[in-house]
């Protein structure tokens, strides 16, 4: 059964689930609603490990590998004054600076800390470093 009729003025109606219910019965037919009959049911120990590896739970996040590296990444005397505040959309590494001569600092040197954090297994799309105050 389709859920969209074609009435005159070429308007698209929708049913919902409940008229279709209520239509099949009238009419005396099983009642079908998408893709039911084609379904497969999978159990959640099937499902687990496809979600696991999409969210990243069983390991470590890429922003905590990073963050293991840091002192190696910009250097011991800028470590204890940033931090790595996120990834942005993948591509972006956000870092957070305190001082403002550290982040004049960090800014002069993007290019070898960007270089250290893509050597981080997992980093490897990060094509932007943005410093912020905070």
């Amino acid at each position: 059964m389709t859920s969209a009729k074609n009435n005159k003025e070429g308007l698209n109606l929708t049913l919902g689930r409940n008229a279709e219910k209520a239509l099949a019965a009238f009419r005396g037919i099983p009642f079908q609603y998408g893709d039911q009959e084609n379904r497969r049911v999978r159990t959640l120990a099937d499902l687990l490990p496809g979600i696991i590896n999409r969210h990243s739970i069983d390991g470590t996040s890429v922003e905590q590998r990073i963050m293991d590296r840091w002192e190696k990444i910009v250097g011991s005397s800028f470590a204890p004054f940033s931090y790595l505040m996120k990834i942005d959309r993948g591509k972006t590494a956000v870092i957070g600076v305190t001082h403002a001569i550290a982040r004049q600092e960090l800014s002069l040197q993007k290019r070898k800390i960007l270089r250290a954090i893509k050597a981080t297994p997992g980093a490897e799309q990060i094509a932007f470093l943005s410093l912020r105050a905070g």
